[in-house]
Formats: structure tokens, C-alpha cells, sequence
């Protein structure tokens, strides 16, 4: 099960991501249903995060930045580890179309503010 992680970056994966290995017909059929719509407008659901160094492809953020938007937006930013059952390491995984929704809100945001006058 997918675990978000919301400050806190150690949570858990502990079964294949695989849908056929989903077993609760409900869970299989909207994860299939989300799946659809996610590769219908081209955004990929989830890309690793960049290394300790590197930038996002995405969003031009750097790896500690996006480390801290899932505490600083609340959980509108997930940010997930997949690892196996007992697994020490496992691969950090940004959840891409609530990076994109968070940047264009709080660009929405700031650009009221900015047109009310106010100071940003």
C-alpha cells in the first residue's frame, strides 16, 4: 500500500506496485481508472526524485526543496517510498500531478495578491 508522506520521509511500501497484484476489486478498478486518465493527458503519474544534487525535470526545484513541500503545503504535495517487505532502502518517488496542482495554485495565489495590490 502506497503510504504519503506528509514531513516525514520515512514511510513504507510493502507490496508491489504492479496492479495485478492488487487484490480488492474497487482498489484495481479506480487505480486502472486513474491510470487511464493520467496517460490520456501526457502527465506522468510519478518521477524519482532527482539526486541529492540534481533538479526536478519538472519543476526546476532542488531535491532538498521538494523534500520539505509535503510539511509545507499540508499534504497537497506526496512524495512516496516504494521498497519491499523488510527492505532498509527503497526509492523516493514524487507524485507529479499534485507538484504541478501546487505550483499553479500558489502561482494563482500570488498573482491575486499581486493584482489586489497586496505584497507577496
Amino acid at each position: 500500500m502506497l503510504k504519503p508522506i506528509r514531513g516525514n520521509f520515512w514511510g513504507f511500501f510493502p507490496y508491489d506496485m504492479n496492479a495485478n497484484h492488487v487484490t480488492n476489486p474497487e482498489l484495481k478498478q479506480r487505480f486502472q481508472q486513474h491510470l487511464r486518465e493520467l496517460e490520456q493527458s501526457g502527465i506522468q503519474p510519478f518521477s524519482e526524485l532527482p539526486s541529492p544534487s540534481g533538479r526536478c525535470p519538472f519543476s526546476g526545484l532542488k531535491r532538498g526543496y521538494l523534500l520539505t513541500l509535503p510539511k509545507q503545503s499540508g499534504g497537497l504535495v506526496e512524495i512516496l517510498k516504494i521498497s519491499h517487505p523488510g527492505a532498509r532502502r527503497g526509492k523516493l518517488v514524487l507524485n507529479t500531478p499534485s507538484l504541478l496542482a501546487y505550483l499553479r495554485a500558489v502561482a494563482d495565489v500570488q498573482r491575486g495578491e499581486s493584482q489586489d495590490g497586496g505584497v507577496h
